[in-house]
């Protein structure tokens, strides 16, 4: 994924990957495991990796160590924040025209993805399980086309928004400022990790903005005098 992009991800691409056989790729995984699922899993256990017990110390050295387990500061760290945005976005869809929302014959499904995303989610025809038309369409975890990610989507930002609400109250800041700041924080983590991925900001410099910005938020939450 991280050389091809999310649309070369197949068995066959693995197999070819590993100089082995599709046939050596489907003993290895099971016929109904979907790649992507595999791919952001993996993600979600390297992001896991060594990023525990990070409230240690005063703040705002705390509650930077915190919002820094959520950024790319190292070479495998980039690798892991270019594989996530790409499962979300380049995803496999299905053909232009199938399912458009202004299709009134168009599956219901297929017609509220598009009006959510802009498109649908689809297997890849040649991992698709066997029986993959037999599912039921009125069951969303059966749907073929559901959105194969949205267990690791909900996961992943349930854990941000808990990291940058916890390392806000470690600044001192009461409820209301920090509802106040969330948004403010998450868009500078957001924005410093897109830069980084781009080569637009050296880690070291989106870690350095943060620090900065949670230095003044602490300042600011003290009481006077």
């Amino acid at each position: 994924m991280r050389s091809r992009g999310v649309g070369a991800l197949s068995r066959r691409a693995i197999a070819e990957e590993l100089g082995t056989s599709r046939n050596r790729i489907d003993d290895l995984l099971r016929a109904e495991a979907d790649l992507r699922v595999l791919a952001a899993g993996e993600v979600k256990s390297r992001r896991a990796a060594g990023r525990f017990n990070l409230r240690q110390g005063e703040p705002p050295d705390a509650a930077t160590r915190l919002v820094r387990s959520l950024m790319p500061d190292t070479p495998d760290r980039i690798d892991e924040e270019l594989v996530w945005p790409r499962l979300l976005i380049e995803g496999p869809r299905v053909p232009p025209g199938l399912g458009s929302s202004d299709d009134p014959d168009g599956p219901l499904w297929a017609r509220y993805q598009i009006a959510q995303r802009g498109y649908v989610f689809a297997p890849r025809v040649d991992d698709a399980p066997a029986d993959v038309t037999q599912a039921n369409p009125s069951d969303p975890l059966a749907d073929p086309l559901a959105d194969p990610l949205a267990h690791h989507r909900v996961e992943r930002e349930e854990i941000v928004a808990a990291r940058l609400d916890l390392a806000l109250e470690l600044l001192g800041l009461d409820p209301e400022q920090c509802a106040q700041q969330h948004p403010r924080l998450r868009a500078i983590v957001d924005g410093t990790t897109l830069a980084v991925c781009l080569g637009r900001l050296a880690p070291q410099e989106a870690v350095a903005l943060v620090r900065d910005h949670l230095s003044v938020l602490a300042t600011a939450s003290r009481p006077p005098g």
